[in-house]
């Protein structure tokens, strides 16, 4: 019952386990030896991928900002100007994806850093394991292939007409991608367009535009104001309008963000304003809040150069892969019945009720087989077999 002496730690599980370190097995151990000898610290704990950035060049002063991953958010590290650089642990690229970093300026913009980074694990190690297989068996295969009959492709019969080539040319939708995200907001969702990023608007300036913030950012540092009556009422003085209490960069909660001031909207996405902060849980006290989504790839500075600099990894995690729903001919044949495969679901969530709602295609089936596995919250792993007869 290993999981008894590692929840609800007590004395008393404490001193069983040491009792059990030295009476189970035929291995024992002496505190003496550990405190006296300890192991030799060979290796790190490897937890995704972990970088060092380090900032060449005399001006070092500045906030940088790594983009984020499919799997991170993005982050700020404020560096002074005897800092050296910074670190980030944890990352989880998948392939394709580049360690994006840009740098704000004490006056709000975003340039391209001159920086070096490096990455740990950079490589996988050669494990130098020797592995010794048996030599292959003699089989019939030639005899066999040689016993098969000649069957013709039946391209080369004459009597068939060989089509020329078809191609399709199709675009993106984008739209789909701009329902998506403003359907999944709470609050008001606008998507920048180039004549917006490249005619030098300011964060500020765009807040007193295109929503009903009051903004300023005269003296380099960005206010925030929400003038309408219901933010009013929420105040005790009853002042003109309220603060808003904290905006979302790239995920990134900044409860500060007075040096946003003169922030220009060259690299940014989208834009949303949630005044009542509903559909935001718990996340910043549910308050209102501005989002900002940025991209890295959509501003160019003056010299043609992006104001980012990317790194590639040189070591990636694998996304996850798309299942290919398999078409029969017959749900009714006994292949189907011992090998057919409706759907794979990898990726499924238990709530917190422990309910998981899935749907799947029904070829009108009278019973459905689930192959159901798992790894719960303690580590334990799930392997079950269950079946479903359907109702009509």
């Amino acid at each position: 019952n290993a999981h008894y002496y590692f929840r609800d730690v007590s004395d008393k599980k404490l001193y069983d386990l040491d009792k059990l370190l030295l009476t189970q097995g035929w291995s024992s151990y002496g505190w003496d030896d550990i405190f006296n000898s300890p192991p030799l610290y060979r290796h790190d704990f490897e937890i995704g991928i972990n970088t060092v950035v380090r900032i060449n060049g005399d001006d070092k002063k500045g906030d940088y900002f790594t983009f984020p991953l499919r799997n991170n958010i993005s982050q700020i590290f404020p560096v002074d100007q005897d800092g050296e650089g910074f670190s980030q642990k944890g990352l989880f690229p998948e392939e394709g994806e580049s360690y994006a970093i840009s740098k704000s300026t004490e006056q709000g913009r975003r340039i391209r850093p001159s920086v070096y980074v490096n990455f740990s694990p950079s490589r996988i190690p050669e494990l130098g394991l020797e592995t010794q297989t048996a030599p292959p068996e003699a089989t019939g295969y030639l005899e066999d292939q040689l016993a098969m009959p000649d069957f013709r492709p039946a391209w080369e019969n004459g009597d068939i007409e060989q089509l020329d080539e078809v191609t399709v040319y199709g675009e993106a939708k984008e739209a789909t991608r701009v329902e998506r995200i403003k359907n999944k907001s709470f609050g008001r969702v606008k998507f920048l367009d180039d004549r917006m990023r490249r005619g030098g608007m300011t964060l500020a300036v765009y807040l007193n535009t295109y929503t009903p913030l009051l903004a300023s950012d005269w003296d380099g540092y960005l206010r925030i104001e929400d003038p309408s009556p219901i933010r009013r009422a929420e105040r005790d003085d009853n002042s003109a309008a309220l603060p808003i209490q904290y905006i979302i960069l790239d995920g990134v909660i900044l409860s500060d963000y007075r040096f946003l001031g003169r922030f220009t909207l060259e690299n940014v996405d989208y834009i949303e304003v949630n005044r009542s902060g509903v559909g935001n849980g718990l996340l910043g006290g549910g308050g209102p809040y501005v989002k900002i989504v940025t991209d890295p790839k959509l501003s160019r500075t003056a010299k043609g150069l992006p104001n980012f600099v990317e790194h590639e990894f040189p070591l990636t995690f694998s996304g996850p892969k798309k299942f290919y729903t398999p078409f029969y001919e017959n749900y009714d044949s006994a292949f189907f019945s011992e090998y057919g495969t409706i759907t794979w679901l990898p990726d499924l969530k238990v709530d917190e009720n422990g309910t998981v709602n899935f749907k799947v295609f029904n070829p009108n089936l009278d019973a459905l087989t689930l192959n159901i596995e798992g790894t719960l919250d303690n580590g334990r792993f799930i392997s079950e077999r269950k079946t479903i007869v359907l109702n009509d």
